[in-house]
């Protein structure tokens, strides 16, 4: 274990002091992982899982963040925020799976997470979920070559 704090509070404090958002670390992942297997049950652990996820894919591994995005929302059933967001990278991992598969399956598997992100906006548009949403949509776009439709949702 990297830290042993029986505290969570003061645990969250060590991990936050730990950890920055801009910088992929596998001493941070740890941290992640041992916060919310040490506090299982505690408030505000959706967040940790979501922040670890995202530490995995910084770090290259894919396949064990889409698990983890998986794995929260299947936890956190309750969390609109997490799960949304869970939702989201897990749409934007299937796009980078097709990049591979050719040109036109590529964009094909782009133009179906379009329309999946507009059913995660329609949930609940003001929320910093279907923000985050728009955002993604205006990226694929891009990555398209529409960025008259990309700068629309820019705005």
């Amino acid at each position: 274990m990297l830290f042993k704090e029986s505290d969570y509070g003061k645990s969250l404090q060590t991990v936050s002091d730990l950890c920055s958002e801009a910088m992929a670390d596998y001493r941070c992942l740890m941290a992640y992982r041992n916060l919310f297997q040490g506090f299982d049950g505690e408030k505000g652990l959706a967040r940790i899982r979501y922040l670890a996820a995202r530490e995995e894919e910084a770090l290259g591994h894919s396949k064990r963040a889409g698990e983890s995005y998986s794995a929260l929302i299947r936890k956190y059933p309750d969390d609109a925020e997490y799960n949304g967001l869970s939702e989201i990278r897990l749409l934007l991992l299937e796009v980078a799976d097709f990049k591979g598969k050719g040109a036109s399956a590529h964009k094909e598997k782009n133009r179906e997470v379009i329309n999946r992100l507009d059913k995660i906006i329609a949930r609940d548009p003001a929320t910093h979920v279907a923000a985050r949403a728009l955002l993604e949509k205006g990226n694929i776009h891009f990555a398209l070559d529409e960025s008259d439709k990309a700068l629309q949702l820019y705005k």
